[in-house]
This record gives C-alpha cells, sequence and structure tokens, in this order.
C-alpha cells in the first residue's frame, strides 16, 4: 500500500536505524492534553536526538526556538537507541487527519519498527473503580495487553480523532500498537493524568523517567498549550497570525 502521497516524512540522516524499534506518540486532546504532555516531557529527556519530520500541504506554518536549533511543529526523535517519539507539537489539520494517519502507519510497518504506544486521555467523570487508566490495542498486541494484565477500555465506550484513525490504519495492518488511556480533566491540560501514562510506560518497558519536573511545570505546561492551541484555531479558521511572528 502506498504512501497518501502529500505527507512526507524527512529523515535527516537517511541511514538512521530504525527496525526493531517502539514508537511512542500523541495528540492534542481536550482530555487532559496527555498526549502532548508526556511527549513534550520525553522529547525533553536526556539521550534524546532529533531525526527528522512530517510534512504535507497543510502543514503548521510554524517553527519554534529550542536553543540552537528550529523545533518543527511536526517532529520526528530517537530516544535511547530504542524508542522514536512523533512528537506533534501542533495538530496536523484536521483535512489530513486520514492521509497523515495512513502514511505513519504504512511507514511504522515499512521501516520494520516493532510496535507503537499512543497516549491520548478519557473523561474522568466516567472512571469506575481504582483504575487511573485504561488501554486499548490492537489484534496484534492482544497479548500484550494480557500478558501485564492492564485494565482494559469498556464495551461500548469510543475513542476520537487522530489517535483512533492512527489505531484504526495499524489494526488494518496487523501491525502491534497499544493506546495508554489515563483518565483526565476535560477542557484543561492534566499533568497528573500525564504521569499517570509515563508510570505506565515505565513498567512497560523499565525506563524510569521522573515526573516531578512535570508537575512542578505545570502552570507554564498549561500557558504553553493555550498558546499553541491559539495558533491552531487561528490557521484553521483562516485568520492573520502576523502579531506570532518575531
Amino acid at each position: 500500500m502506498e504512501y497518501a502521497e502529500e505527507i512526507k516524512i524527512i529523515m535527516k540522516d537517511p541511514d538512521v536505524k530504525l527496525k526493531g524499534k517502539i514508537l511512542i506518540s500523541g495528540f492534542h486532546s481536550a482530555l487532559g492534553e496527555t498526549g502532548y504532555i508526556v511527549l513534550r516531557h520525553l522529547a525533553n529527556q536526556v539521550n534524546v536526538r532529533s531525526i527528522g519530520c512530517v510534512m504535507s500541504p497543510l502543514v503548521p506554518p510554524h517553527v519554534f526556538i529550542g536553543g540552537d536549533r528550529l523545533l518543527m511543529p511536526i517532529e520526528l526523535y530517537e530516544y535511547e537507541d530504542r524508542f522514536v517519539l512523533l512528537f506533534t507539537r501542533l495538530q496536523p489539520h484536521r483535512a489530513e487527519w486520514a492521509p497523515f494517519t495512513e502514511a505513519i502507519a504504512n511507514w511504522s510497518k515499512e521501516k520494520g519498527l516493532k510496535e507503537a504506544v499512543l497516549l491520548g486521555g478519557l473523561d474522568q467523570q466516567f472512571a469506575e473503580g481504582e483504575d487511573q487508566f485504561r488501554i486499548a490495542f490492537t489484534s496484534a498486541s492482544r497479548k500484550t495487553a494480557k500478558k501485564h494484565e492492564l485494565p482494559i477500555l469498556e464495551k461500548g465506550r469510543g475513542i476520537y480523532g487522530p489517535l483512533a484513525l492512527l489505531l484504526l490504519n495499524y489494526e488494518i495492518r496487523d501491525f502491534p500498537a497499544l493506546a495508554i488511556l489515563p483518565y483526565a480533566e476535560r477542557g484543561r491540560p492534566d499533568p497528573r493524568a500525564a504521569s499517570v501514562a509515563i508510570d505506565v510506560l515505565n513498567q512497560l518497558y523499565d525506563l524510569g523517567i521522573g515526573t516531578e519536573e512535570l508537575m512542578a511545570d505545570a502552570e507554564a505546561i498549561e500557558k504553553e498549550i493555550k498558546q499553541l492551541l491559539d495558533r491552531q484555531r487561528e490557521r484553521e479558521n483562516g485568520r492573520s497570525a502576523h502579531d506570532m511572528f518575531v
């Protein structure tokens, strides 16, 4: 199956080894912004390096200053020689959700990635019992989910947005993918929910990632996400964003 032609996955080093690595990704969401917060935290860890980006006709027209280099709106990182991080600082345009997720799923399989871990959120008003999260998974990840005895999303519940489409595309391709979905506050960033997702990653992959800094930066993270989403709305509504530039 060919890539969606308009989506380009560009590697800085075409010889970088991806086979056997695990993709970690997430997206902006009204349910706690869990995916964004976790990817932001992971991208700031040591032993992380930028290896590429994703481009398209509707790619967000923004770059960010990150110390001594430019940060892309949708960027790929290598982490600890075991993981590939797909960090969507700005959400893919809604019109490109389908081709974007199709391209990522095709690329994952073609490059020989081992599996994908997707990070999202669940409305905490539907929480039952003492579980702090639920999971969803493709058929190819069923054994992994059962092995770790992770709490599965209840029958009848749904997942929406690019995360759902990415899961769908992985299922079609018989590719192992697991979604970690902490219960989160609706309508505001929820670092607590993000810390739950990181705890699950630590459990699954023996990472030892701390969350103290994440919790301490909660106010700064909320302000940052508000600015990003304001830019997103301006872009999708076709308004000028001249005041965002220097």
